[in-house]
């Protein structure tokens, strides 16, 4: 298990801040993305996704960190917010496109970061008491 020491006001705004530049990015206008692969653009959804579910999770927003419920959670909510994320860049004028392959890779993302997420705590496990 891996403890994150910060306290819980500095992870919630470390995710409100990140999920605001992922928000951002994926509503810039006309914003094409190039690389030596076909459609790079779908690593990035699904590293992007993935590590916007890890800090939700970690966020303690839905719940403590490092438990099923949580991630189970976290997974449902982020797969809302991908389709609107998605839906959202269909708008006349942001010059974007949605796409269900997008969406898989943000699901895909999301499944891994939420998870990963298990293995994180944001306290201590106890020490076993010794006889």
């Amino acid at each position: 298990m891996i403890t994150i020491p910060f306290p819980r006001r500095l992870r919630v705004l470390a995710f409100i801040a990140f999920a605001l530049m992922v928000f951002t990015a994926t509503h810039w206008p006309q914003l094409r993305i190039e690389g030596p692969i076909p459609r790079p653009d779908l690593f990035i959804h699904f590293a992007v996704f993935g590590l916007w579910a890890i800090m939700l999770n970690i966020s303690g927003l839905l719940g403590e960190p490092g438990n099923m419920r949580t991630s189970v959670l976290c997974f449902g909510v982020g797969l809302v917010y991908a389709a609107f994320d998605e839906l959202t860049q269909m708008i006349p004028g942001l010059g974007r496109f949605a796409g269900i392959d997008d969406y898989l890779a943000n699901a895909g993302g999301l499944a891994i970061g939420c998870a990963l997420a298990l293995l994180v705590r944001t306290k201590p496990e106890p020490k076993p008491l010794r006889r």
